[in-house]
Parts: structure tokens; sequence; C-alpha cells
């Protein structure tokens, strides 16, 4: 869980100066948006697309939606 706070929530920095999650990675939205059916699938999409340091798909399983307490209850229906 350390690692996930660093550097605000975008993890530690990389060997490439960028933080582990971050838009060059394609790992992180360019902005935020509300919880639906087609943001959880851009979401989830993006995920499954997600490339390892060798360039091969590693096809990342979401297990978890993480959100400010203010979302939960609306996160809590999507899960």
């Amino acid at each position: 869980m350390t690692l996930l706070k660093a550097g605000a929530g975008t993890g530690p920095i990389l060997n490439d100066g960028l933080p582990v999650f971050h838009t060059t990675h394609s790992n992180i939205a360019a902005a935020g948006a509300a919880i639906g059916d087609a943001t959880l699938t851009v979401a989830r999409v993006a995920m499954r697309k997600q490339t390892g340091l060798a360039g091969g798909i590693v096809s990342v399983t979401p297990r978890f939606l993480i959100v400010p307490p203010d979302l939960e209850v609306i996160a809590e229906k999507w899960v």
C-alpha cells in the first residue's frame, strides 16, 4: 500500500523518470470521468491491453475499484 501512496498516488519513479501510474505508460486516464458502463469499459480495455517492459501484452485483470469516500456508494453499485 505504501508504494501506491508514493508520489501522491502515482507510485514510485521508474527508470524512465516517470511514476508507475502515468499517461505515458497508458495506465492512467488523462482526465477523470463519472463511473458508468462506458468509463468502466474503457478502463478495463486499457488494463487488458497494458504492455510490459518487453513490449508484450500483460493482460491485467482488474480486481479493485479504488475511489474516494464520496464515491463509495456509487462504486459499490458497479461492483
